[in-house]
């Protein structure tokens, strides 16, 4: 389970925050760790660093955050972590909602 944006590439970073390379780094960092050894205690420091950059003082909260949240949760439940998925998706629907 890899996170991509395919519609950014990394030669575009003007439109690709340093945040969200870091969270997408931290995820795929995890997958990688989990195909050799789905014990590896790397995974949970990768999604650890990832959840962090969510709460990064640089990150704006708008509706590209919000898609963000969105598109990552998804990993967390993959890697039985329910309660950062919840919290994913709990910010991407507040500021959805215009809270």
């Amino acid at each position: 389970y890899l996170v991509t944006f395919s519609h950014w590439t990394y030669e575009s970073q003007s439109t690709f925050s340093n945040w969200q390379s870091r969270i997408t780094q931290h995820i795929n960092l995890a997958q990688l760790y989990h195909r050799s050894d789905p014990a590896d205690p790397r995974i949970g420091e990768a999604l650890d660093r990832a959840m962090a950059c969510f709460d990064d003082p640089d990150v704006t909260y708008d509706g590209y955050y919000a898609h963000t949240c969105r598109k990552c949760a998804s990993a967390f439940g993959f890697f039985g972590r329910p309660g950062d998925e919840d919290e994913l998706n709990s910010r991407a629907d507040a500021l959805y909602a215009g809270d």
